[in-house]
């Protein structure tokens, strides 16, 4: 089972004399949430992948649920004299794009490179940032000799890497041989991605150019003003968003730092300048490794996520009893003697709505029509709180899905259960014709390009009667 969470790491100065003259400062996400997505076969063994902006890490554990043992990092970078909890998030490929290596050795391999060997290799470093925004599986990504190659298969070579690296450290040193099912599996990726771009991280399961700074020994000497001045459009974004939440009408007592940039004194200092009048500011020892090992903690015990706000409102495509005092007239249609309107958005979840970890939310539905022998459900989502129809401004077709209605004995009086799961890391849905037995599900697909739906040619919805009376 893979998941999903962000930490940005900067695990030691030493790490500057394997960087080309350049710094590269991340905006480092505020929130994090961690999504469950690939599968899960052992009882509490875990592996949990932290693959971050600037550098990547992972932490298991293969002890028993009832053992209160801190997970095990893995350290990196022994053969080039270090010792860090991550590595850097590059990658390296050959001129056919097949894999070469990851993290250090992509690194240290590309930057030996000269002339045209560099140009015919794809290298890609901080690459993550691609996924920022919506998606689809088609999109590209530029490596630095200014070729292009396809972002998913890029991100699945590199979690590929960290997967058999995984296993390959944990058999090592249990003397046994593991294989990926034998682990419940966790991805992190930052809570403000786009939905698409968190499922992208499932399906796979620019460095900044430094003015006013001068080469002095081998290294990079950069005045005081001028290394403060790379973080400053990063600070200045934490504060935007913490003042942001600072002033909704919660009880707030602390501002916990964690990650890797939690690891530098700038930030600290400026959190603590601006916010410690408000809150007291935290930070763990060892802040870096708190995302990963967080994640290693979700992956054995879930629940420890009491509940998730909802990115966005949910609905679904339903129809009611025409009324010409609340409907538009184009939206009627007709079937047998009775008149309904169309493209209903009933609302199933709505934005920022806090929805309990593993909840189930139930409903009912009845066919249109006596005859019927499938039905059509048609999911949207939109960032307003309120919608009338499916097809106004605002609103986005996510998924859709049949399930069959064989059995027409009953006429309108059949029913359909739906059961939908916000709660979890990813949106389900099971419908069951109550009748016959017959289901269909579907987990909301983000990455498919111009998915619409042709009403026309589809079944369609009513909800339970009982459920229309003074409704909008």
């Amino acid at each position: 089972m893979w998941e999903l969470r962000e930490s940005e790491a900067n695990p030691g100065s030493q790490l500057s004399k394997l960087s080309r003259p350049a710094i590269q400062v991340d905006n480092m996400p505020l929130t994090t949430s961690i999504l469950l997505t690939c599968f899960t076969m052992g009882d509490s063994y875990i592996i949990a992948i932290d693959f971050g902006t600037a550098y990547s890490g992972y932490a298991y554990t293969v002890t028993s649920k009832e053992d209160q043992i801190d997970p095990v990092l893995k350290s990196w970078g022994k053969e080039l004299g270090l010792e860090t909890p991550k590595t850097p998030t590059c990658i390296l490929f050959n001129e056919e794009e097949e894999f070469l290596n990851f993290g250090y050795e992509a690194k240290t391999a590309y930057i030996n490179m000269r002339g045209e060997e560099a140009k015919n290799h794809y290298f890609f470093e901080a690459f993550k940032m691609a996924l920022y925004g919506k998606l689809n599986k088609d999109v590209t990504i530029t490596a630095a000799n200014g070729k292009s190659m396809n972002a998913l298969k890029v991100f699945t070579s590199a979690l590929s890497y960290l997967k058999e690296n995984a296993l390959t450290t944990i058999s090592t040193k249990a003397g046994k041989t593991f294989i990926a099912s034998d682990f419940t599996w966790v991805l992190t990726v930052p809570a403000i991605w786009d939905p698409s771009a968190k499922q992208f991280m499932r399906e796979a399961a620019t460095r900044t150019a430094v003015q006013g700074a001068s080469w002095h020994g081998g290294s990079i000497k950069i005045t005081k003003e001028k290394m403060k001045s790379f973080f400053d459009e990063s600070l200045n974004g934490i504060s935007k968003s913490l003042r942001e939440i600072l002033n909704e009408d919660f009880n707030i007592q602390f501002i916990l730092l964690v990650g890797g940039y939690a690891e530098s004194k700038i930030l600290r200092f400026h959190i603590k300048s601006e916010f410690s009048h408000q809150c007291k500011v935290l930070c763990p020892f060892r802040a870096q490794e708190a995302i990963v090992k967080g994640a290693v903690q979700f992956g054995r015990n879930p629940e420890v996520v009491a509940s998730r706000k909802s990115a966005f409102t949910y609905g679904i495509a339903t129809c009611q009893s025409f009324d010409k005092s609340k409907h538009k007239a184009e939206k009627k249609f007709t079937t047998g003697e009775d008149d309904f309107c169309n493209d209903i958005f009933m609302k199933l979840v709505e934005i920022d709505e806090g929805v309990d970890w593993n909840e189930t939310k139930e409903h009912i539905f009845n066919p249109v029509s006596a005859d019927q022998t499938a039905m059509n459900l048609r999911f949207y989502r939109t960032e307003r709180k309120n919608a009338k129809y499916v097809d106004e401004w605002g609103i986005e077709d996510v998924a859709s899905f049949f399930v069959n209605m064989p059995d027409t004995t009953q006429g309108v009086k059949r029913e359909v259960r739906l059961e939908i799961r916000f709660g979890s890391t990813e949106i389900t849905a099971t419908a069951t014709d109550l009748v016959s037995g017959s289901t269909g599900s579907i987990k909301i697909d983000f990455l498919t390009k111009g998915k619409t739906s042709k009403i026309q040619h589809h079944p369609l919805l009513l909800p339970d009667r009982k459920m229309l009376d003074g409704s909008d």
